[in-house]
């Protein structure tokens, strides 16, 4: 009796035991060679058709903006220009599964520090993204079923390209540039795009002190900051003084109120053309686990 019923509880385990492929097994063999960049956590049961590594750290083309073609001349608006090492990957995903599930799945590995992104024809002609920007033919299939986003990741960067063929099936593709020290980006280079794109941006190379003031080199990193904006003409932006905590509150919240005053005078001297600059000071008061607890940041603010 005892043997019965250790076949009867076998048997129910294997029937009750989700298949392998559910458990988040590829349903197909990955790319001989190929790995996941980063140990990134794929999209369920999607595999690897193919996958390349450059380790030379040479120049290479980020782009932060929709692909044109005019008179058979491929243009793009804004692209970085980065020494750094490429990793790639795309995926081939199940059958059943649309674009926008996989771009969120990514999101969520990926982070929120978006520069760009787009969808569908905004993002231009999947021609030219599968042909010329990323030259896997495999990538291209109607306008309207791509997706791209390009962020800040890691100290590097990092593309998603996520295109529903004519055929249905669906392809992600992931790009990483890693440069050889940190991202030799010019301070605040990426400040206008993420306003642009999430209507915030902490200021780079500004670090204000428990007291309000703020450190040496400042006024030219400010200043410099100003002439970035100037695609900003009457629009309403908060400057943000945040301090660490651990003074008097108020005292706290007095010393950021200066600063922000301070800071927005470097930005745009009284009567300069740009944007029009609200100071405001939070203190201690809106910390965030991705941001130091001292900083400027710049807020964009939707008039009516």
């Amino acid at each position: 009796m005892r043997s019965i019923a250790l076949l009867w509880l076998a048997l129910l385990g294997a029937m009750t035991a989700p298949p392998a492929a559910a458990q988040g097994t590829p349903a197909q063999p990955d790319a001989s060679g190929s790995r996941d960049p980063y140990g990134i956590d794929r999209y369920p049961r999607s595999w690897i058709v193919d996958y390349r590594l450059d380790e030379e750290v040479r120049p290479r083309s980020f782009v932060m903006s929709r692909v044109d073609r005019i008179r058979r001349e491929m243009r793009i608006e804004e692209q970085l220009r980065v020494d750094a090492t490429l990793e790639s990957v795309t995926y081939r995903i199940p059958d059943g599964v649309g674009v926008d599930a996989v771009v969120e799945h990514f999101a969520g590995e990926l982070g929120s520090d978006v520069l760009f992104r787009c969808e569908g024809r905004s993002c231009g002609r999947s021609n030219d993204w599968a042909n010329q920007i990323f030259e896997q033919a495999i990538l291209y299939g109607p306008d309207r079923n791509q997706r791209y986003s390009a962020r800040q990741w890691r100290g590097g960067l990092a593309a998603l390209y996520v295109i529903e063929r004519g055929n249905q099936r669906v392809y992600a593709h992931l790009e990483f540039l890693e440069p050889e020290g940190a991202l030799a980006l010019e301070p605040n280079a990426l400040l206008v795009r993420r306003l642009s794109q999430r209507g915030w941006s902490v200021i780079d190379g500004v670090t204000p002190a428990p007291d309000g003031d703020l450190n040496d080199g400042a006024a030219m990193v400010l200043a410099a900051v100003g002439e970035r904006l100037d695609r900003y003409p009457g629009r309403r932006l908060f400057v943000v003084c945040h301090l660490a905590g651990g003074g008097d509150p108020e005292a706290t919240l007095e010393a950021s109120s200066a600063c922000a005053r301070r800071a927005a005078g470097m930005i745009a001297p009284e009567g300069a053309d740009g944007p029009e600059l609200v100071p405001f000071g939070a203190g201690p008061a809106l910390p965030r686990t991705d941001a130091p607890a001292a900083r400027l940041e710049l807020v964009v603010v939707e008039r009516g």
